[in-house]
């Protein structure tokens, strides 16, 4: 967990390491801490440029903090409505991103948000001779010798495109898409290098080139070591064993290597012996060695099975020899030697009318070699050495021993649980220990902990406060140790081997019983304020009285398997004796890196057909007779923006869908199970309206469902030559069959292609930011303006509306952008300063977060869930065609169901409230008013 950018580079140079939320100095003394924390506890920083004055710049999950040395008082600098993931610094100021896709700027000279400069900043680096380097929107470059006073576009020179800015001592570098770099020197020239230059790498320093695995040596000796002395310890890696040193986590020695590479392999002690188990997909092995040098193995297993030790004895739950494992047969280790021994005499005293018995654990003894759980067909104890079985069905409470029937952990060797000498069981549970008479009576520990973890006789538990805690004879007495200073309690920190525990970022090498000190408590810092939001017009509803809702009933007829369709409508799972499926459509804002809910606003539309037969033919899948191509797949789909709520219907056979999809028409007999995809709006030319739904079916297919045409259905797909787009996330009608489509694929660039039946080509492609998490918060808008041109409407803004200091771009397939009028001038499309103005690009923009405040009457509405917006965006306004955004839920016989308000300002001016789910549908007249931000 330590953050590397803040470790000292240098011996007298400032920093530390984050564990946990706390501060820690690593010095020659000891590790100093912090004084005072975040809450939430911080979970990164930078450092702030020498030039800046030094220091750190901190954050948490919600909020940003600064401090003029690594371990100085926190000091509040903003709060954030998203976590933040990286944070790049210009000449003076610090630009934030959040994982969201939002960013923003800290001005320290104000001391909170400043100016974001230039327009569309993706990502900046600088240094103090006032070099600067800013990759835009776009893919541009701008760079400047003035500390950002002027800028320059040196767009033509990063070619293909900007993919990656770095600060170095001797300037500013950008790496381009391709293994190029230029390096911006004092004079303003771009020089071109074949490379980046190489990021100076502690622990690429330190790696041993021995190790291959991926976790670091320290790491896996604490979960699977065998410690040599208080200083080392001996860990199966990949084969071999390495001897690690504990203090700085480098490997001392290593084996040659013994062991399979591909089983997970455990390592315990036994007397002067090291034992190693090891499991894989086809078999077991058991080795051993010396309290050092090269394993020998000396046991393999053909039977699946699992391994659990106690005290002196390993046993193998399935026989020495063979592959067929029998039920009460084990193999046991003991003082070195193999043994089977063999309970199934036992079997009879626990028949019960041939059931078959099953022994869900082993749990190791001394004397009895191993106890058997039996559950079934009674409950009871097996002895492996004598065969005895004791009954415990009667008053026995064993059962409910947490921990006794099931592994908690998924170790290669369970030594949760022994057979002692008295004749009980003792275990660890989840939060304690329990003892387990043969008579079946549970005696639970009167120690209950947090979180506890037990190798062997050790256990290492927390208490409520973080207090730690250690028990030495398998829990029968415990006693307060010192523990880390800072504990997270959220979650289960605690992992635990011979060698000692990892508690969270924290190690703790063996099992010495330390006093525990009185630390002070540090001091929460105040949090900050959050920033004051950029004020958005208001949009006030108010119902007509006029309401509509349906439900759906499938009945309880069990012949037929009738399921809710879109609304209040139903599909049957079966037509005659073959199965049916479904693929549901979502509406609501798109986004193709954040994770987001397609269906916001309900559903769009639902495609059901009978599951194709197929067959495995050379070329792939085919249909398994001629009438498959016969099988029809049918449509019900809900225009959007259109205040009726209409769902219609659309239907096509399979052999007219192959005939369009051409080389693609193989996916559409993989289209066959149950699945939920979004649903895409498509832009028309008549302003306020939609000219259908994209819905993506498979492997670059989609249809295009559209009312009023003379082909309400359209299969569109890419052409041959076309690589796959990636998420398809805005469209627009081009003409009576042609459609455009703005698709993301995963290293966020665009393309705009334009679709008809039986072709695709390539308009234009937008270069992607240098990080894919850097692709803005909010979907491209694919736009059209009056002539028929195509442009990408970019939304930089994020959550926060567009102004004219972070204003929206519409970009073209040549030329700079455009920079676009902020939202506070937005307009409802009926009103005379738009009706007179008819230039701008009209688009459908999806916001994560509703541009709008939203009010029922004059209630606000809380949960908006984004917005859909019709607009027509120009240099001096934009004009609101329609609006989709969230309203609260309403009951519909019993069930609630979410909410949106629909509003149309162009043509014939309506409003709605409505809900479209499967199963239901809801409908309520509005009238809707846009009201300006207020300042």
């Amino acid at each position: 967990m330590s953050n590397q950018p803040l470790a000292p580079r240098e011996p007298d140079e400032d920093g530390g390491i984050l564990l946990a939320g706390m501060r820690i100095a690593l010095r020659p003394a000891g590790a100093a801490l912090a004084t005072d924390v975040a809450e939430p506890y911080l979970t990164g920083g930078e450092r702030i440029p020498a030039g800046w004055g030094g220091g750190f710049l901190f954050w948490s999950q919600n909020a940003v903090y600064a401090s003029r040395t690594f371990l100085a008082e926190l000091r509040p600098v903003i709060g954030t409505r998203g976590r933040v993931a990286s944070v790049s610094f210009g000449p003076s100021f610090a630009l934030v991103r959040q994982s969201d896709g939002d960013r923003w700027v800290w001005d320290p000279a104000v001391g909170g948000r400043g100016k974001l400069t230039p327009a569309g900043l993706v990502d900046i680096a600088s240094v103090p001779d006032g070099r600067v380097a800013a990759v835009l929107e776009g893919g541009r470059l701008a760079t400047s010798v003035d500390g950002g006073k002027t800028w320059k576009d040196s767009t033509s020179r990063a070619q293909p495109w900007p993919s990656s800015l770095q600060a170095a001592p001797d300037g500013v570098w950008i790496g381009l898409g391709s293994a190029a770099a230029l390096r911006l020197e004092k004079d303003g020239t771009l020089s071109e290098f074949t490379a980046l230059p190489k990021k100076p790498d502690a622990r690429e320093a330190t790696k041993d080139a021995r190790w291959t695995l991926p976790e670091s040596p320290i790491e896996r000796a604490f979960r699977r070591g065998v410690p040599i002395d208080d200083r080392s310890a001996w860990v199966e890696a990949a084969g071999a064993m390495a001897r690690v040193d504990l203090r700085s986590g480098a490997i001392l020695d290593m084996t040659r290597r013994v062991l399979p590479t591909d089983m997970s392999c455990e390592s315990m002690r036994m007397g002067a012996e090291i034992v190693t188990a090891c499991q894989g997909q086809h078999g077991r092995i058991v080795a051993a060695s010396a309290a050092s040098g090269e394993p020998v193995i000396e046991k393999t297993f053909e039977a699946v099975g699992r391994f659990s030790s106690g005290g002196s004895t390993l046993v193998f739950e399935g026989p020495c020899t063979g592959s067929t494992p029998a039920p009460g047969v084990i193999c046991v280790r003991r003082a070195g030697a193999w043994s089977e021994l063999d309970a199934r005499a036992g079997f009879s005293e626990a028949d019960a009318g041939n059931a078959k018995l099953e022994v869900t654990r082993w749990v190791p003894g001394e004397e009895q070699g191993a106890i058997g759980i039996v559950v079934r067909p009674v409950f009871g104890f097996l002895h492996a050495r004598t065969g005895a079985f004791v009954d415990c069905v009667k008053d026995c409470k064993a059962q409910h021993a947490d921990g006794l029937n099931s592994r908690a952990h998924d170790d290669v060797i369970d030594r949760t649980w022994v057979a002692t000498s008295h004749g009980t069981l003792r275990g660890w549970t989840r939060d304690g220990s329990v003892t387990v008479m043969l008579d079946g009576t549970v005696i639970p520990s009167a120690y209950h902990w947090s979180g506890l973890r037990g190798v062997s006789a050790m256990g290492l538990a927390w208490d409520r406060d973080g207090r730690v805690w250690q028990s030495e004879d398998r829990g029968e007495t415990w006693r307060e140790v010192l523990g880390p200073p800072w504990l997270d309690n959220s979650r289960d920190p605690l992992e635990c081997s011979e060698v000692g525990c990892i508690l969270g970022p924290w190690l703790r090498v063996g099992w010495n019983a330390e006093r525990p000190v009185v630390r002070n408590k540090p001091a929460v810092v105040r949090a900050p304020a959050l920033a004051r939001m950029t004020p958005v017009p208001t949009l006030t509803c108010v119902g007509t009285g006029e309401v509509q809702s349906s439900v759906a009933n499938p009945g309880d007829n069990p012949t037929v398997q009738n399921e809710a369709g879109l609304g209040a409508r139903l599909f049957s799972r079966l037509q005659g004796q073959r199965s049916v499926f479904r693929t549901a459509f979502g509406l609501g804002p798109l986004h193709p890196v954040i994770s987001t809910d397609s269906t916001a606003f309900g559903l769009s539309a639902l495609l059901h057909a009978r599951v194709p037969e197929v067959l495995d033919g050379p070329n792939g899948p085919a249909p398994a007779g001629q009438g498959e191509l016969e099988n029809v797949y049918t449509w019900w789909y809900a225009e959007p923006f259109e205040p009726t709520i209409t769902v219609r219907t659309a239907t096509m056979r399979l052999r007219q869908m192959a005939e369009a999809a051409g080389v693609f028409r193989p996916a559409l007999l993989t289209l066959n199970s149950d699945s939920d995809r979004p649903g895409v709006p498509v832009l028309s030319s008549t302003p306020g309206k939609a000219e259908g739904l994209l819905l993506g079916l498979e492997g670059g297919i989609w249809s295009w469902a559209r009312h009023g045409r003379k082909r309400a259905l359209e299969i569109l797909t890419l052409g041959a030559e076309q690589p796959d787009p990636g998420e398809v996330i805005s469209a627009v009608a081009t003409g009576d069959d042609r459609v455009a489509i703005l698709s993301v694929p995963s290293e966020g660039s665009v393309r705009v292609l334009e679709l008809e039946q039986g072709k695709a080509r390539m308009l234009f492609f937008i270069p992607p930011p240098p990080r894919r998490e850097q692709y803005p918060a909010n979907a491209d808008a694919l736009a059209i303006d009056a002539k028929g041109d195509l442009g990408v409407l970019r939304i930089p803004s994020g959550t926060e509306p567009s102004t004219r200091e972070d204003p929206a771009l519409l970009m073209r397939a040549s030329g700079a952008p455009i920079e676009l009028a902020p939202w506070s001038t937005l307009t409802t499309a009926d009103a005379a300063e738009c009706v007179n103005d008819a230039a701008g690009y009209r688009a459908i923009v999806q916001t994560q977060r509703a541009w709008l405040d939203v009010r029922n009457a004059n209630a606000p509405v809380q949960d908006t869930r984004g917005m859909l917006a019709m607009v027509r965006w120009g240099a001096t306004r934009v004009c609101l065609e329609a609006v989709m955004v969230g309203a609260d839920q309403v009951d519909v016989r019993g069930n609630q169901i979410p909410t949106q308000y629909l509003a149309k300002f162009a043509g014939k001016l309506s409003a709605t409230r409505f809900a479209l789910v499967q199963g239901t549908e809801y409908r309520s007249n509005q009238t809707c008013r846009l009201q300006s931000a207020k300042p």
